[in-house]
């Protein structure tokens, strides 16, 4: 990948094991530009399942490895 050629879909794929990324955002400007914004998940809550707590979002994705307070 070049500032002028992004791969969306391969950031997407490569953040794809971290539930905390929510969505990926490129811009690209000529000459030398590139912007990557990262939209992320919060936990709002959590729930204990087989006696592990586990944060959630509020969009209901489980955020594994992420502290539930």
């Amino acid at each position: 990948m070049t500032t002028l050629h992004v791969r969306k879909d391969e950031l997407e794929t490569v953040a794809e094991p971290y539930p905390t990324v929510a969505s990926i955002e490129v811009d690209s400007k000529l000459p030398n530009t590139l912007k990557i914004s990262i939209k992320t998940r919060e936990p709002v809550a959590a729930i204990v399942a087989n006696g592990v707590r586990q944060a959630v979002a509020a969009d209901g994705v489980i955020l594994r490895g992420v502290k539930s307070g």
